[in-house]
């Protein structure tokens, strides 16, 4: 079996000599034996300051970082922008959704 000395970035070197690569919001340097989260909010990130695609309630910003939706917006994973909710909807601050408003008469 062939066994590694370094590993390329986005890829840990394992104890066995294999590379195995980072999965979910991580990421690593080249020639790293572990894999580290991206910062907040970000579910995929090249590295530990710049984020891909950021989480539902959140949007990527023009500095590569994840901002929140305010309240009465919304946004799924990956958007580059918040959305408004419809008339009659509104939402949290962070939501991925929007809902209804009731009145209790």
């Amino acid at each position: 079996m062939n066994t590694c000395d370094s590993c390329l970035a986005m890829y840990k070197l394992e104890l066995d000599g294999s590379c195995s690569q980072c999965t979910g919001s991580t990421w690593s340097d080249a020639d790293s034996s572990s894999c580290s989260d991206c910062i907040g909010n970000c579910d995929a990130c090249t590295d530990g300051t710049t984020c891909n695609t950021c989480s539902e309630g959140y949007y990527l910003d023009e500095d590569d970082e994840c901002s929140i939706c305010e309240a009465g917006k919304y946004s799924s994973a990956g958007a580059t922008s918040c959305s408004s909710c419809g008339v009659g909807k509104h939402s949290e601050e962070g939501s991925s959704t929007c809902f209804g408003i009731f009145f209790l008469l």
